[in-house]
């Protein structure tokens, strides 16, 4: 068999280089990608505290019982501060490792 001119196939370098750009794009993303996924965690949480803030809230604002108690949920941690009579303001608190996250409302009967 003859060889063409210009086919002379893959050289090692260029298999070393487009392994090691290879390796620099997958080492690059993956900092990105647990940044991104641990951003995103905290997002959930924190829907989820606005969620329980409103559901609480709108009980104690539904409701003409007493003053409610303050409350640990399973990964929150509910704090009422009586104001007046007729108002009141709800913290929901939360940590994720090294933070600590507060969400806090106010409502009036």
């Amino acid at each position: 068999m003859k060889k063409r001119i210009g086919d002379h196939g893959i050289f090692l370098t260029e298999v070393m280089v487009s392994i090691c750009t290879l390796t620099l794009v997958i080492l690059i993303t993956i900092p990105v990608l647990t940044h991104v996924y641990q951003e995103r965690m905290i997002l959930q949480k924190k829907n989820e505290a606005v969620r329980l803030l409103r559901y609480h809230l709108m009980q104690w604002k539904a409701d003409t019982l007493a003053f409610p108690e303050n409350q640990v949920d399973r990964a929150f941690s509910l704090n009422w501060e009586k104001k007046t009579d007729h108002s009141a303001v709800l913290s929901v608190s939360w940590s994720d490792g090294k933070h600590r996250f507060i969400v806090r409302s106010e409502a009036r009967k």
